[in-house]
């Protein structure tokens, strides 16, 4: 789709983290949930590649660390079908 479209980018963050060559380093224990080191690193690379932040600050804004985790915890409420199904 990204190609035939000229204002659609792709940008490979599942392949960032997934790839074979990362040897699972940012997942979590569980191997299922995405580590914030992992989420760091793709976020890193995205800012590098797709915007002219580029020479900024590796920080996060604390604002968007309090909505993160409001989000975060939101979500965490939430209960995987697949867990769910477990006796």
């Amino acid at each position: 789709m990204s190609s035939s479209c000229d204002e659609v980018t792709y940008f490979p963050s599942y392949e960032i983290i997934t790839g074979h060559y990362n040897g699972g380093m940012y997942f979590e224990p569980d191997m299922r949930s995405v580590s914030m080191r992992g989420v760091r690193h793709v976020m890193r690379n995205f800012m590098r590649e797709m915007t002219d932040q580029k020479n900024q600050a590796d920080t996060i804004r604390p604002d968007v660390v309090t909505q993160g985790k409001s989000n975060f915890q939101e979500l965490s409420k939430l209960v995987c079908e697949e867990d769910a199904l477990d006796p």
